[in-house]
């Protein structure tokens, strides 16, 4: 009772704040926001973690023609990869680049916008041609200096079941050499960047996890020293898309395999990460003797906060990707919204 409570007076907080006329632009924005926020929620709830369902398309007609001045932005992100010739989706103005995770996210978009699947198909496929004989897909293609040790976030095959399931194309990634390279390369995530011991992926750096300056809990260039709370449950969703082509492409025993995998990954969260006295998803160390950065002086902060144990205790807005990727038991999820989230000295 507690907990609801908390929650509808967030509720009323929120509606107040936007009732406030003083409030008339800034309210403007957010509703895009929100739309956009509700899109990635949209795509997210639906079945074990992934997509099985899209919403209604009359709904979606209607919002699309108030985003009208949006779609004509859009389309000056549109560019070419310069090795293959293909055109993929790059918001991201001076960096015409195609990035990791950027392109999931890209790529609910474009199809909530009602676009084609070729330049999310084709930005999976530039990846795919720039893999390497161990399964290694630089983080960025073309690759930056810093990038090219640094592996391409697993979401490459949760993109080809969105497209799957907004389009009903699948052959485009089931056919060779796409299929047995999508595979290798999350087989890579698996074996070369995943700690044996506990079986926990790791990061190389902040800037790999995509928020660059969270250095105090993932360190700086190559300390690959974080089993990230994101990186797992992203390894926990990918794993389960990759399962499901598999069904698709009638490899069951595969499939299975990787469905194992994914419920292996999510309970290894659960026991290795969760603090039942915080109430809270940290991250780990992979060896808790080493500092967390060998960038910085060994007892400086950086490395003294996590000296000697393995939990890694920073609270960062990362540890919630376990609600997102359903890994979270309904009571770890209820005490991560009601004692963190919606704790105005934490978040």
């Amino acid at each position: 009772m507690e907990s609801k409570n908390l929650i509808n007076q967030k509720v009323n907080d929120f509606e107040k704040f936007f009732n406030v006329e003083k409030n008339k632009k800034f309210r403007e924005k957010m509703k895009i926001y929100i739309f956009l926020v509700l899109i990635f929620f949209a795509f997210s709830v639906y079945g074990q973690t992934l997509p099985d369902k899209l919403p209604d398309q009359v709904l979606l007609t209607k919002y699309r023609s108030h985003l009208l001045g949006l779609d004509s932005l859009m389309q000056n992100g549109i560019t070419t990869d310069s090795s293959t010739g293909l055109k993929f989706y790059c918001p991201g103005a001076i960096y015409r680049g195609n990035y990791d995770w950027d392109s999931y996210f890209q790529a609910i978009v474009q199809i909530y916008m009602g676009w084609s699947s070729k330049y999310i198909k084709d930005g999976v496929l530039i990846f795919l041609d720039n893999e390497n004989d161990s399964g290694f897909i630089p983080r960025s293609i073309p690759a930056d200096p810093w990038d090219v040790k640094e592996q391409v976030k697993p979401f490459l095959a949760q993109i080809c079941y969105l497209v799957y399931k907004a389009y009903g194309e699948k052959d485009w990634i089931l056919k060779e050499p796409y299929f047995t390279k999508l595979k290798k390369y999350i087989d890579y995530w698996l074996n070369q960047m995943t700690n044996k011991k506990d079986g926990l992926s790791f990061w190389m750096s902040a800037p790999h996890t995509g928020m660059d300056d969270q250095v105090e809990r993932a360190g700086y260039w190559e300390d690959a020293q974080c089993e990230g709370v994101d990186l797992n449950c992203y390894l926990v969703r990918e794993t389960l898309a990759f399962s499901k082509l598999c069904r698709l492409a009638g490899k069951d025993k595969m499939a299975e395999k990787y469905e194992n995998i994914s419920e292996e990954r999510k309970q290894a969260i659960r026991k290795l990460l969760w603090d039942d006295k915080d109430g809270f998803f940290y991250d780990r160390k992979v060896d808790p003797k080493k500092p967390l950065s060998k960038m910085v002086w060994e007892y400086s902060p950086l490395n003294t906060l996590s000296s000697n144990q393995y939990k890694i205790p920073v609270k960062s807005v990362e540890s919630f990707a376990v609600l997102w990727a359903k890994v979270a038991t309904p009571e770890q999820a209820k005490r991560m919204i009601v004692e963190h989230l919606f704790n105005p000295r934490e978040f």
